[in-house]
C-alpha cells in the first residue's frame, strides 16, 4: 500500500518540514511514502515552502482555496494517488518508529476504518486523522465544508454511527499546540482565537448541526461496505 501524508500548512515552511522529516525518519517502508506540502494559493511564504520542498524532494501542492485547512485537505487528496491518506497537520511530530506498516496491517484488514492515532496526551478524541481513498471515494470527501473547527468532529460522527473508528495509542503523532504548552502562539494561531475566528467557529458548528443527514447517508455506505472484510469493524 502507498501512503499519501498530506501537510496542510500556511506561513509555517520550518515546522511543515518538521512534520516531513519526522514522519520519514519514523517510516520503516519509505519508498511507500509520499510526502505533499498543501499551501493556499495566497499564502505570502510560498517561494520559502518552494524552496524547501526543492531541497528536501517533497511534493508542493498549491490549492485554490484559501484560509481553511478541510477545503485545502480536501483539494490535496484528489491530487495524489496512494491507498492510505494520512492527515499530518504542520504542527504534528511523528514519534512512534514503524508507523506505516501499522497502518498497512489495520488497513489491509478493514479499509474502511477511521483511525486516530495517539496526540501524545492518550486522549480518545479524533485528531489528525487516517482513511484509506477507498473511505474518500465512497463517502465523496476526506472533510465536508468547514472553515476549521468541526471537520474533525464531522469525520468523527460517521466513523462512530458506522463502527469504524480506531484509536490506536500505538502510534503517536504528538500534537505540539501551545494550548498544551508545547509551542508558540503565533500569528497563524491567534487568527483562530481572534473576533473572526469565533465568528467563524459558530459558523462551524451550525453547518455540522444541518449535516445530520450528510453523516447518516454515509455512515450507512460504510457499514454496507465494510460488511465485506473479515474485520467488519473497529
Amino acid at each position: 500500500m502507498i501512503i499519501d501524508l498530506m501537510i496542510p500548512t500556511r506561513e509555517r515552511p520550518q515546522l511543515a518540514l518538521r512534520t516531513a522529516q519526522s514522519a520519514l525518519k519514523t517510516c520503516d517502508e519509505k519508498d511507500r511514502l509520499r510526502i505533499f506540502i498543501g499551501i493556499d494559493h495566497d499564502d505570502p511564504k510560498i517561494e520559502d515552502y518552494r524552496q524547501i520542498c526543492a531541497d528536501n524532494g517533497i511534493s508542493l501542492l498549491v490549492s485554490p482555496t484559501s484560509g481553511s485547512v478541510p477545503r485545502c485537505v480536501d483539494w490535496m487528496w484528489r491530487q495524489t494517488e496512494g491507498d492510505i491518506l494520512v492527515l499530518g497537520t504542520d504542527d504534528v511530530i511523528f514519534r512512534t518508529q514503524g508507523w506505516d506498516r501499522f497502518l498497512q496491517d489495520k488497513f489491509t484488514r478493514q479499509p474502511y476504518l477511521v483511525i486516530s492515532p495517539n496526540d501524545g496526551r492518550n486522549r480518545r478524541k479524533l485528531e489528525q486523522p487516517i482513511i484509506t481513498r477507498k473511505w474518500a471515494e465512497l463517502v465523496g470527501k476526506f472533510f465536508a465544508e468547514f472553515h476549521h473547527f468541526c471537520a474533525d468532529e464531522w469525520l468523527e460522527q460517521i466513523a462512530v454511527k458506522s463502527g469504524l473508528l480506531a484509536f490506536c495509542m500505538e502510534i503517536t503523532m504528538e500534537h505540539m499546540h501551545p494550548k498544551y504548552g508545547k509551542g508558540e502562539w503565533d500569528d497563524v494561531y491567534k487568527r483562530k482565537r481572534n473576533e473572526q475566528g469565533q465568528l467563524r467557529a459558530a459558523e462551524d458548528r451550525e453547518k455540522l448541526r444541518a449535516c445530520a443527514g450528510e453523516i447518516e447517508e454515509a455512515a450507512i455506505k460504510l457499514c454496507k461496505a465494510a460488511s465485506k472484510y473479515e474485520v467488519a469493524c473497529a
